[in-house]
């Protein structure tokens, strides 16, 4: 096989560039030549030009075989392209090669050894494709097909991430308009573009190398191959550092400027910790692994109370919400007669506030407004004028950190007391 030939297998009265790109006789030219190919019929062509946007192919034949044959692996790599050829055009097509892969038409038996074929609708006879013998000099004349290597360098501030990829835009010589190149990636999101910045601190790099491979024939891309060294880099766990580093570096910074209300979803902290520009299901699936990540990076007091109040967290009928001043969470934990609402700091020194109401949802509802209104007074007159209210309902825990494990277990043990 000849290099950069193309092949086009046939199947009776249908001819394939590719497994999912068939073409009928009408597109080929073959209608009024051709009964049918015989059975393992290919061809080889050599593109002489090719029109992808009109998706008209020019092509000379090479050989002519009836036997078992797969399709270049180059040839597969493009099936983008090819899939779009809609129309062939044969500029010679040798009668000896024809017979021997094509049972033809009777009237078709008179044909000299070589002729030519083109596509062309004729309003005035029905707008029925014909096949009409032709001159050489009617076609344009061939386009080499040439292979350009290359790379470059970008910044980061210039790259746009997409869904399993990243692109840029780069003028490249010989052409008039810039060049999109897409580097394949499956662990970027578009949302990524949001936050690239932590990618640069996590690869240490402000810039990533860009190297491609371009196949032109004439004007036309046929091929468009793009790698980055940087980019291959990115795993799953350079995501996973990126998100620890979002939530160390912006959420637990941005949070505390919230003034408006006290109590949060995690899509609220997200959306005003990214201004609105990363949600947070980009990073994360429920509120408990947000919250193993925010005492991950903090120098939490409660860092086992905490863990075992997720434990407990009735996540399936209350999210888990979160407190910014001082930064704490409201967990539902679900007992045998009622709900409780937990509320627990992560790094201040503050008891363990616990509400009951009944099992039922419309007084967990209203239940959680009740202490939602509580915080707010806390939050403008301090801890003090509340308790001092004597609400029955609260209960508090403290905390002893004498001894930090001794301390926990007996936390523990008195709010197992009260939550039953």
């Amino acid at each position: 096989m000849h290099a950069g030939a193309l092949i086009i297998r046939f199947e009776e009265n249908t001819g394939f560039l590719t497994p999912d790109s068939p073409l009928s006789f009408e597109a080929m030219g073959l209608t009024n030549v051709v009964e049918k190919f015989r059975k393992n019929a290919w061809w080889e062509l050599r593109i002489i030009d090719l029109d992808i946007q009109s998706g008209k192919l020019f092509a000379a034949i090479n050989t002519y075989r009836c036997s078992e044959i797969q399709f270049p692996e180059k040839q597969i790599q493009m099936k983008a392209y090819f899939n779009r050829i809609q129309k062939i055009t044969f500029r010679d097509i040798k009668t000896e090669g024809l017979l021997r892969t094509a049972e033809l038409k009777r009237h078709a038996s008179n044909l000299t050894p070589n002729f030519q074929i083109k596509n062309f609708e004729d309003a005035s006879e029905r707008n029925i494709q014909k096949t009409e013998f032709i001159t050489s000099n009617q076609f344009k004349s061939e386009s080499q097909i040439q292979n350009i290597q290359g790379s470059f360098y970008v910044h980061f501030k210039d790259l746009h991430f997409r869904l399993g990829g990243i692109s840029c835009n780069r003028l490249i010589s010989g052409f008039e308009e810039p060049l999109e190149f897409f580097i394949s990636n499956d662990y970027l999101r578009e949302e990524f573009d949001a936050i690239k910045n932590y990618f640069t601190k996590i690869l240490d790099t402000h810039k990533i190398q860009v190297k491609y491979e371009l196949t032109l024939q004439g004007n036309t891309i046929l091929n468009l191959s793009v790698q980055s060294p940087e980019i291959n880099k990115i795993t799953k766990d350079t995501v996973e550092n990126v998100r620890f580093e979002f939530v160390n570096g912006n959420i637990r910074r941005k949070i505390k400027s919230i003034e408006d209300k006290s109590v949060f979803t995690m899509e609220e902290v997200f959306d005003h910790a990214s201004e609105g520009k990363l949600p947070s299901g980009i990073f994360y699936n429920d509120s408990d692994t947000f919250l193993q990540d925010l005492i991950k990076v903090s120098q939490t007091k409660h860092f086992h109370h905490l863990r075992y109040l997720s434990s407990l967290h009735a996540h399936s009928i209350m999210k888990l919400r979160f407190v910014l001043k001082p930064l704490s969470f409201i967990f539902l934990v679900s007992g045998e007669r009622y709900y409780y609402l937990v509320w627990e700091t992560l790094d201040t020194a503050e008891a363990t506030y616990i509400w009951r109401s009944e099992k039922n949802k419309e007084a967990l509802k209203a239940n959680f407004h009740k202490v939602e209104d509580i915080l707010n007074l806390i939050k403008i007159q301090g801890k003090i004028a509340y308790i001092q209210s004597g609400d029955e309902n609260m209960k508090r825990i403290y905390h002893d950190y004498s001894e930090i494990k001794n301390g926990f277990v007996s936390w523990k043990t008195e709010l197992e007391s009260v939550l039953r």
